[in-house]
């Protein structure tokens, strides 16, 4: 019993540090020119999946209207991708938003071949998609706190 207790927590602590390096800061940063292209963001460029918790402003139901892929580069075992996504406001749920369109950027995390990896990801970014988004409002941008499906 106390084996595979061991053995459980080892690979707990071997998971919890693989995704809370995951957790931490982009690899790719956005240059502040860039950054006024867009008028919401992710924080750390992260989906933020179903966030209960923390307030927001605004809900909104929105679809996808259009990607462009930036900048692609390797690290390590990884290859991480810096999406730049546009979503056409259908919806407004709660709040007030003066904006038509919800423009971000995020970062893509994704094993290389190579690596030997094995990797099943939630994406929800597809065409012809809506997507509920929570909005803060921040000082210069919209803050999204929460991507639901």
């Amino acid at each position: 019993m106390k084996r595979i207790l061991t053995t459980a927590l080892c690979v707990m602590a071997i998971f919890s540090s693989a995704f809370s390096g995951y957790a931490q800061e982009p690899v790719l940063m956005v240059l502040p020119a860039l950054m006024k292209q867009v008028n919401s963001e992710i924080e750390g460029q992260r989906i933020p999946w179903f966030q209960g918790q923390g307030k927001h402003d605004v809900k909104v139901a929105a679809i996808f209207s259009e990607e462009s892929t930036l900048v692609k580069t390797v690290k390590g075992d990884y290859s991480y991708t810096l999406y730049r996504f546009t979503y056409k406001v259908d919806k407004l749920l709660e709040g007030e938003l003066p904006e038509k369109k919800l423009m971000f950027y995020v970062e893509r995390r994704f094993p290389t071949r190579e690596s030997g990896i094995k990797f099943k990801e939630l994406w929800p970014f597809h065409k012809d998609k809506t997507l509920i988004f929570k909005l803060r409002k921040g000082s210069e941008r919209f803050l999204i706190v929460s991507i639901e499906q």
